[in-house]
């Protein structure tokens, strides 16, 4: 072998650089739910359809948070948008037993939904949730995360990211 610090030095270089270079996103896109969303990390779907509506959730841990999208389509016409997704952050909120700190209008391609930030305190936890409705379609898009974990600018990329396709 000619040359072995070379060689050594060569991967010791290029373990160095895969170690520390930036997470790749992953892209995840829905024909069905018309939506494409880029990820920090790899991302697990699961089907939690019903009689009432198709239902995909779409999630990925990374850093100590929890990205996830979901769509539900649903079978009977939805009325009322603004007001479905009021209701929808309301159940988020009860379910998660927490206290909504600030709430504002999201509006994905002129459709008006709402993005807040929960404090989950029973559980030290933060979230950011949006959710609108187009259609029959309901998306929900929501950042998890230990209180003292918490990335904003990861939380902001995510949310930048989600795209309603035609």
């Amino acid at each position: 072998m000619k040359h072995p610090i070379l060689k050594i030095s060569f991967f010791l270089s290029l373990f160095l650089l895969v170690s520390f270079a930036p997470p790749t996103k992953m892209k995840y896109t829905s024909k069905e739910g018309k939506l494409s969303i880029s990820f920090p990390a790899a991302y697990e779907s699961q089907d939690m359809s019903t009689d009432e509506y198709t239902s995909i959730q779409t999630q990925a841990k990374f850093e100590e948070q929890l990205f996830f999208v979901t769509y539900n389509i649903h079978n009977s016409k939805l009325s009322d948008p603004e007001s479905l997704a009021e209701t929808s952050l309301n159940s988020f909120n009860q379910a998660m037993n927490g206290t909504i700190t600030s709430q504002k209008t999201w509006s994905v391609k002129k459709n008006n939904g709402l993005k807040a930030r929960i404090d989950i305190p029973g559980l030290d936890l933060v979230a950011e949730y949006g959710v609108v409705i187009v259609g029959q379609i309901q998306y929900q898009v929501a950042v998890v995360s230990a209180t003292g974990e918490w990335n904003q600018a990861q939380s902001d990329a995510f949310f930048k990211s989600f795209k309603l396709m035609k």
